[in-house]
């Protein structure tokens, strides 16, 4: 398209124009930016008592699989003792012991989340949280920490109570 002398069609590019937008994308939204980012996410109480529920659903079936798995681990290291493979007996003795610290792992963090579903109310009304949940929060917030690659849930309601609480003044004392 013909423009006059001095004057810019509207399609025309401009870099120093370009580097003016870009320099300052989030003026140039305004209030909408912030409103629809943001750089944590935000506590929702349905998302968190769903969390919960699914975390014990998924701890009761993480361990009956994993005394299953370690049932038929001690039948493998009977047949190992009776075979005269001693040192590969212990060393799978070793690796049976370790799940079952596991299992018991897994039975105290449902404790846990048991006790935030039952206290649930406490949670959502209170911008702190009581000392009745202080130590079953600090204890989710660490294991998601711990095991939230392996357990999606954990990772989910450690990023929910730490976007509510802060982790390190909460869990400090």
């Amino acid at each position: 398209p013909h423009t006059r002398p001095g004057r810019r069609s509207v399609d025309s590019f401009s870099p120093r124009r370009a580097r003016s937008c870009t320099a300052r994308p989030c003026a140039a939204l305004g209030p909408a930016r912030v409103m629809f980012t943001s750089a944590q996410p935000r506590f929702d109480a349905n998302k968190c008592k769903v969390h919960l529920k699914m975390l014990a659903n998924r701890f009761k079936l993480l361990e009956g699989k994993k005394a299953n798995l370690n049932k038929q681990m001690q039948r493998a290291v009977a047949g190992l003792l009776r075979e005269g493979k001693s040192e590969s007996a212990r060393i799978q003795t070793e690796h049976i012991i370790r799940e079952d610290i596991t299992i018991e792992v897994y039975e105290v963090l449902r404790q846990h989340v048991d006790i935030l579903i039952a206290r649930f109310a406490v949670i959502i009304s209170e911008p702190e949280p009581r000392k009745e949940v202080q130590e079953s929060v600090c204890t989710l917030i660490y294991a998601g920490w711990l095991l939230g690659s392996e357990i999606p849930e954990l990772r989910a309601l450690h990023e929910q109570f730490a976007s509510k609480y802060e982790p390190n003044a909460l869990c400090a004392t």
